[in-house]
């Protein structure tokens, strides 16, 4: 089965003005795929797995006295993990390189009110049984409406090819969820949100 957090928003920094309620980002994704991220538990009724992520949460204290712009923050990351434990000794592991840009937005108050995190990942996925490999590239934006609890993520959350087969495992387009982690609209194949994507069966 796959651990805990998909292998793509894996060793995740935030931006200090991300405030608990933007665990939503960590958590519709935990929810969705059992997924990559970690973080607090906070309003939300997802729980944040543990994992080789670091999703922290910093509290910023707002500042009424004027608009502020928008902070950015660029954070690198590379590690390894188990990406599935498909049985009888066979792991899918996967080691990688990502960066990600995190972006948060704020009303005339100061408080912020919509993060926006772009991720360039790309990672080698490992069976230890066969030894074959395979390239997991990953070009993703996710826009957390703070406000409104909504998360949407929009581009490449998967695209693994493989020589001679072509495309075996993709979840790329649009896809949303509400508050409490459901999806309320989804454009574009998703088999790993939708959970159709076996990664044991298919990266043999």
């Amino acid at each position: 089965m796959l651990r805990s957090l998909p292998s793509r928003l894996r060793t995740v920094g935030v931006p200090k003005a991300l405030l608990q309620p933007g665990c939503l980002l960590v958590q519709l994704l935990d929810a969705a795929v059992g997924g990559k991220l970690t973080c607090p538990r906070s309003r939300s009724t997802f729980p944040c797995s543990l994992h080789p992520v670091r999703f922290v949460i910093l509290g910023l204290v707002a500042s009424p006295a004027s608009a502020r712009p928008p902070q950015r923050e660029v954070v690198p990351g590379s590690g390894s993990l188990v990406l599935a434990d498909c049985g009888d000794g066979v792991l899918l592991t996967e080691t990688f390189t990502e960066v990600h840009t995190f972006t948060t937005f704020f009303d005339a108050s100061g408080n912020p009110v919509r993060v926006q995190t772009h991720e360039n990942f790309d990672g080698v996925i490992t069976n230890s049984a066969s030894g074959n490999t395979y390239r997991d590239p990953g070009h993703w934006t996710i826009v957390e409406d703070l406000v409104n609890g909504t998360g949407t993520l929009h581009g490449e959350f998967y695209a693994i090819v493989a020589p001679g087969l072509g495309m075996i495992i993709q979840d790329t387009g649009t896809i949303t969820f509400d508050a409490d982690g459901n999806i309320i609209f989804q454009a574009g194949p998703h088999e790993f949100f939708t959970g159709t994507a076996d990664f044991c069966s298919i990266l043999v």
